[in-house]
This record gives structure tokens, C-alpha cells and sequence, in this order.
């Protein structure tokens, strides 16, 4: 999506070595499963609690029971831990959200509207502190969508340090000049990106 950072796509079948695949991307931060995408949100605070509940929203409460089954697996096949019979059945979630533009309500009565739901209809534990599920929630003026995380971490957590040494010549590093010798540091998606975008043979490592 442009402006936002944000790129939508669709995999089927998703089977475990699709799910490897995924987490290997270096080049995005975070994956989520999109349960429910909206064009037209309403603006008022009536609208907002009415609509914000899993079964009035696009596909209904079975597509928040889909992405929840392939949050359960992404748990076991990536992050390393088989989630009990429990946590897959009701699971503890919380919600975060995120709004940017004119509404009649903000980010917090958001999340409490769709935590409420969610526990609600879905029967899931909502828990601030002890969770292991997050559902996050975006708004952008009036493009919503509500989807379950998948990585808790960054799926590439290092950094990439940059000495300005390692740019410049001796001659040109002249502190004298304002232009002191300083380390940058990039994020690890940024610095594959750029690595790709520079025109490398291969991607890094």
C-alpha cells in the first residue's frame, strides 16, 4: 500500500516449508494474517462499535478461526513450540491499534471495542500482560484492517553499523569542517534492502 509500508498478498496452499519461506524474508519487519479489510470505516464512534465485532466484519468470526490456525502453526513450525490444546483453542490475546485521520473516537476505544468483541463472539482470553497472541489493528482515515501477528520479534533483528570512516577518504574526514567520524546504524531490512537495490548478484546472507 503505498504511503504506508504495507504489502497485502495471498498464499495457497500454506504448508510448512511455504511458512520457512516467510520467515526468512529479510526484507519486512513483521508478517500478520489479515482477518477483515475495509474501505469505507465509518468515522463516527456509533459506527466504529458497531461494525468492530468479528462476525459483522468481512468474512465473518470463521475467518478469525482460520487465521488463528495458521498462527498456531507459524508458533510451532518458526518460532520453535508447540502451543497446548488450550492456548490454540482460546488462545490470550490483546489488542493494539494504530489511527491516523479525522474520527470521532481514538486508538484506545478502538482497541477496547474489538478486544470486547473478539472475547465476546470468539471466546478468547483477552489479557494486557500475560498474552500470547497479539491482534493488531490499523486505521488510515478510512482503510481498516484487522489482523493477528504472526513474529512477535522483527524477523530480521540485527543492525547493520556503518562507520563514515568506510565512506569517506582520510582527506575528505575533515573534523575541522564539522564532518567528525560517526557510526550509523540500519535496521536489518533496511540494510538488505539497500544491499538488493544496489545491484548485488546474489542477496546477503
Amino acid at each position: 500500500v503505498a504511503g504506508v509500508g504495507r504489502v497485502y498478498f495471498s498464499v495457497n496452499p500454506l504448508s510448512t516449508a511455504t511458512l520457512r519461506k516467510l520467515s526468512k524474508m529479510r526484507s519486512v519487519i513483521y508478517l500478520v494474517v489479515v482477518c477483515a479489510y475495509i474501505d469505507d470505516f465509518p468515522t463516527s464512534k456509533e459506527g466504529m462499535l458497531d461494525i468492530l465485532n468479528p462476525s459483522k466484519l468481512p468474512g465473518g468470526c470463521q475467518v478469525w478461526e482460520v487465521a488463528k490456525r495458521v498462527w498456531a502453526q507459524w508458533q510451532t513450525v518458526v518460532e520453535g513450540f508447540r502451543p497446548d490444546t488450550a492456548s490454540i483453542t482460546r488462545p490470550r490475546y490483546r489488542v493494539s491499534a494504530k489511527r491516523g485521520g479525522i474520527h470521532d473516537f481514538s486508538s484506545p476505544e478502538m482497541e477496547h471495542a474489538l478486544g470486547c468483541s473478539i472475547r465476546e463472539e470468539l471466546r478468547w482470553e483477552a489479557s494486557l500482560r500475560e498474552y500470547n497472541m497479539e491482534v493488531r489493528s490499523y486505521l488510515h482515515f478510512g482503510t481498516f484492517y484487522a489482523a493477528i501477528a504472526l513474529n512477535p520479534a522483527p524477523i530480521w533483528k540485527t543492525s547493520l553499523n556503518v562507520s563514515y570512516n568506510d565512506l569517506v577518504t582520510e582527506s575528505e574526514a575533515n573534523p575541522a569542517q564539522g564532518r567528525d567520524l560517526t557510526y550509523a546504524s540500519l535496521q536489518g531490512d533496511v540494510a538488505y534492502s539497500l544491499a538488493l537495490a544496489s545491484g548485488l548478484a546474489e542477496a546477503p546472507a
